[in-house]
């Protein structure tokens, strides 16, 4: 493209000198309030030059880069050329935020339209007669122009505008036919590239003699015809090295369509070169084998059917190439109207095999067909990267000797049977590693074998939330290494009577519940401590019951072992000096962090939850304790239950868990308290089930774990009451690893608030 200026008079970005100030102002005016307010300038321009390329025939790569500039250039006209000099530069383009608009001025010439971003390839008549004054008033001041007759062109634009809506009420058919044979240099051009000149019959490849824009003459191009039900919709034309245009008005849809109809498997490609060679490679095997009158041990059975389709390994399969490479991922809803226009083969085929570029813009490619087609339907293709990923020299080796029928050959000698001089070269470069960009460079450098090959061990891409155990391998094989100090066995709650029935597991639920007094939260409180300060554990509470400065308080007791004040549930200890009292109050402050709804306001649990990740992510946190359940807002929806909204809530819960690797306490009263039972001269208040939580069963259901906190109060004729006797009556254990069903007696210090290991052991209940 030869150089391009920008017009005398435009001053800045998105600026105007004065001779065109006024107009361009008007006209920005008057179609920026057409388009979305949604839209960003950047969006705006990449439609804009998407629209350009299009009508000018070219691509966006081959447009110039002034037009990617708001302001009038002048260059060289993409239809005359600017004549047979080609200095004349009476071609004028004016780009603004939201329109483009060019005229060429050579009397001999005319070409001349616009672009909107709310229109199609032309504006409206008025936005259009607008938008030339300011190209002609800028464009004047341009050496070498002479005057111009602004009515005159506007009337000219006029008319071609009522051109272009009859041909669009009308599109022109494309006739195939008059398409020329290849010429002997583009044949030698494809057989370079390992494409026979069957393989090219086979797909109507031809040419045709027409105007490059990018190259400014007229010359060859490659015509690549696609085809809907035997009629030729639209013809994708390539210039050598790499100029690509297509018929305007063309029907967008697959490279090969008619090839896909009752196809098993679809192959995906990203362009007409890697279709050619996918067909070139299926060719060479099936002639392979015809040759052999067998099919050799290990290769891929091909074979054509009737109607001229592939059989590979007795599945129909046929190639596609999407029609316009992997577009911009800003553009994916206007570039990718072909998937629509093709459902039919899409849907009706089992497997759609994505055998995209390995670059960056071809996995976004992979990525957008799958969503749109169903990932569950696809499968990736995926080339060689580097030597940590490419196939084992000797495997390479393996199938090339089963598609030559030997398996005596040299690996060079291999190479060479199963892609020519080509491949033989990659020898060395095979056995270090190598990367591969398509299939059309694996065919060339490797051989059609190596290409089926690589087909044949596509996998199925990743559904979300559908796995295999393969998947886990890494977690698997990391938790057989552990062995028991590993975090599935759990971490010890600090008390060793306790550790046998119940340890502390990362991502597991406990529902602690009990009678009000019993110490539920005073236990869960020195739970905690102990595991920040034996683990390094950081946990969030939710402790509605308490204000800060007295849970602040209960937590620095438990840490230094002393109580807070001498007062009278001290019982004469020494309450803790004044550096005790800092080194506590820091300690917890780096340990634990508090989560507290708004003033006069109960948390929801989405409330609470959204906190949490928040302490996940800024403190790292691994437990989360909610105390208590009856402190929440249970607001539902009048079609939801109580049950249902337990189990909806604990459902979220148990998924914040998992999901954050967290342990989550959730405390919740029973909805009754039972009276004493009495025998062998003692009365004992009768512990709480945990079917006995108010709300729903589901507490209990849904529980990794389930522990009942419960002071007996028992009396006898030896004793007396025994106010520091706490049961932990563990109820659930989910995980094995981590403990079993069985009663613990720990002894409660009512002056530090800590709990100590009793001498009773804890009771199983047989080997549950």
């Amino acid at each position: 493209m030869p150089s391009w200026h920008a017009a005398a008079g435009y001053s800045a970005r998105r600026g105007w000198g004065s001779a065109a100030a006024g107009t361009a102002a008007a006209l920005s005016d008057s179609w920026r309030t057409k388009v979305p307010s949604s839209m960003t300038y950047e969006e705006k321009q990449e439609l804009l030059l998407e629209k350009l390329a299009e009508a000018w025939e070219v691509t966006v790569d081959d447009l110039p880069a002034e037009v990617q500039q708001s302001g009038t250039h002048r260059g060289t006209c993409p239809a005359c050329g600017n004549g047979k000099g080609g200095n004349d530069l009476g071609f004028a383009v004016t780009v603004e935020e939201d329109t483009i608009v060019w005229c060429c001025h050579r009397a001999t010439c005319g070409y001349h339209g616009g672009v909107s971003v709310r229109g199609g390839a032309r504006a409206d008549s008025s936005d259009v007669e607008a938008a030339l004054g300011a190209v002609t008033a800028a464009a004047r001041q341009g050496p070498g122009l002479g005057p111009l007759r602004d009515a005159g062109s506007a009337a000219v634009i006029r008319d071609e505008q009522h051109k272009v809506q009859q041909a669009k009420a009308a599109p022109l058919p494309i006739n195939a036919e008059q398409l020329q044979p290849l010429s002997q240099d583009f044949k030698q051009w494809f057989q370079q590239r390992g494409i026979s000149e069957q393989t090219l019959a086979r797909n109507g490849v031809r040419m045709q003699q027409r105007y490059c824009a990018a190259e400014r003459r007229e010359m060859p191009h490659i015509a690549f015809p696609y085809f809907r039900n035997g009629g030729c919709v639209n013809v994708k034309f390539r210039a050598l090295p790499k100029h690509f245009s297509q018929t305007k008005g063309g029907e967008q849809i697959f490279y090969g369509y008619d090839d896909a109809k009752g196809a098993d498997d679809i192959i995906i490609v990203e362009g007409e070169m890697d279709k050619l060679a996918v067909d070139e490679a299926l060719l060479q095997l099936q002639q392979q084998q015809q040759q052999q009158q067998q099919q050799p041990d290990g290769a891929a059975s091909v074979a054509l059917t009737a109607d001229n389709q592939w059989l590979l390994n007795g599945r129909r399969v046929a190639v596609l190439s999407v029609p316009a490479g992997a577009p911009a991922i800003t553009a994916k809803d206007a570039k990718f109207k072909y998937v629509h226009a093709c459902s039919d083969v899409l849907d009706s085929c089992k497997r759609v095999i994505l055998a995209g570029d390995s670059d960056g813009p071809g996995v976004l490619l992979a990525d957008e067909l799958a969503r749109r087609i169903g990932r569950e339907k696809c499968w990736r293709v995926s080339w060689p990267s580097g030597p940590q990923d490419s196939l084992h020299p000797g495997a390479a080796a393996a199938a090339f000797a089963a598609a030559a029928g030997s398996s005596s050959n040299a690996p060079g000698q291999l190479l060479q049977l199963a892609g020519g001089q080509d491949a033989a070269a990659a020898g060395p470069e095979l056995a270090q590693g190598f990367a591969r960009k398509d299939a059309n460079e694996v065919l060339m450098k490797d051989g059609a074998a190596l290409l089926v090959a690589y087909l044949e061990a596509a996998q199925p891409l990743p559904i979300r939330g559908l796995f295999t155990f393969m998947d886990f391998w890494p977690q698997v094989y990391d938790l057989y290494q552990q062995g028991p100090r590993g975090l599935s066995w759990g971490v010890s709650t600090g008390w060793d009577s306790l550790d046998a029935c119940y340890k502390v597991v990362p991502g597991e639920l406990t529902i602690v519940t009990g009678l009000p007094n019993s110490g539920k939260s005073e236990w869960i409180d020195a739970l905690a401590v102990n595991l920040a300060r034996r683990e390094g554990w950081r946990i969030a509470l939710c402790s509605m019951e308490n204000n800060a400065k007295e849970h602040g308080r209960k937590l620095m007791e438990k840490y230094i072992g002393k109580p807070f004040f001498s007062a009278v549930y001290s019982h004469g200890s020494a309450r803790m000096d004044m550096q005790e009292l800092v080194d506590a109050l820091v300690w917890i402050d780096t340990q634990f962090h508090i989560i507290r709804p708004m003033p006069d306001t109960l948390p929801t649990i989405e409330y609470i939850l959204d906190k949490a990740r928040a302490a996940v992510m800024r403190y790292g946190i691994r437990g989360l304790v909610i105390d208590p359940y009856n402190e929440l807002d249970h607001r539902r929806s009048a079609a939801f239950s109580e049950t249902e909204h337990v189990s909806r809530m604990l459902t979220k819960i148990k998924r914040f868990a998992q999901h954050y690797d967290c342990h989550v306490w959730f405390v919740a009263h029973p909805r009754t308290q039972r009276g004493f039972s009495t025998g062998g001269g003692s009365a004992t208040l009768t512990p709480p089930t945990m079917y006995d939580i108010s709300g729903s069963a589901n507490f209990i259901n849904k529980a990794d774990n389930g522990i009942v906190v419960h002071r007996p109060w028992s009396t006898g004729q030896d004793g007396g009451l025994d106010p520091a006797a706490v049961q932990l009556l563990v109820r659930k254990v989910r995980n094995k690893l981590a403990g079993k069903i069985g009663d613990v007696t720990l002894r409660y210090d009512r002056a530090t608030g800590c709990y100590v290991d009793d001498l009773v052991q804890p009771q199983s209940s047989g080997q549950l």
